[in-house]
This record gives structure tokens, sequence and C-alpha cells, in this order.
């Protein structure tokens, strides 16, 4: 079950905006595991219509964190020259590749959300991983 919507309105000079509401996705498990009756134990905060969900009390209260544990390895490089003597055969001075990965590797016990995200996000996307290579040629 997906709820969606969305309103916005743009108005002003061009440094000038303001839009109301927005795009509002919550995933399947904040829908599950939300509060919705006093008694309620619940991970997530009541459903709200408010166009910040931290506008209540439960933003500012201790209900709203929790310990979370997160291995990652956000970054890693790798380059490679070519040995000088074979450089010079194809007369050029240097020859490198190099490669590198962001976000490469998340192990938490979070289930359905990236936890560096804050819940105010409500899309709770990951963070994408970007691989960029490289080639440096020096003549």
């Amino acid at each position: 079950m997906q709820f969606n919507g969305s309103f916005s309105r743009k108005f002003g000079y061009s440094s000038i905006a303001s839009s109301a509401g927005g795009m509002r996705n919550i995933t399947q498990y904040v829908y599950d595991h939300r509060w919705q009756k006093p008694g309620d134990v619940a991970l997530i905060s009541k459903l709200t219509t408010l166009s910040n969900p931290n506008n209540g009390n439960f933003g500012i209260s201790t209900g709203a964190y929790k310990m979370i544990n997160i291995f990652e390895i956000n970054t890693l490089r790798m380059g490679y020259q070519l040995p000088a003597n074979f450089v010079k055969k194809i007369k050029m001075t240097t020859v490198g590749f190099n490669f590198s990965v962001t976000n490469l590797l998340k192990i938490t016990g979070e289930k359905d959300r990236d936890p560096e995200i804050p819940y105010t996000s409500l899309a709770g996307l990951p963070t994408a991983r970007d691989f960029m290579f490289g080639i440096n040629c020096s003549f």
C-alpha cells in the first residue's frame, strides 16, 4: 500500500517561493508500525496531515530517538600508473587509471530504510551508489 499526494504553488520574485504540502510518500514499514491509538507501543509517530510531522511534540521527545549501530564503507579509491619504461615506448609521459565508488557498503539492523536519512524526509530512499572511472594521460 502506498500513499501519494502533492500540491504546490510558486509565486513572487525569483528569489521568493512558497509551496504548500509537497510529495508525501511513506513506506509500508512506516505505515505498519505507526502509532494508531492510546496504549499502542509504536516505533513511528501517528500519521499527520501537517506539512512537517515534527510540528507536534513527538519530534522533540525521547520517543523520536533510538540507538542505531551502523557499519559502512563510504568511499573506496584505487589508482594505477603504468610503468615509466612502457609509457616512454608509446611516446607519453604518464598514463594512469583510477576508480572510485561512494556509498559502497552499509550494514545496519534497520528494516526498510536508511537510518542516516531522517523520518521527516518521508521518502526514505537510500543514498545512491556512485561509480567513477578515469584515465589520466600526459604527453
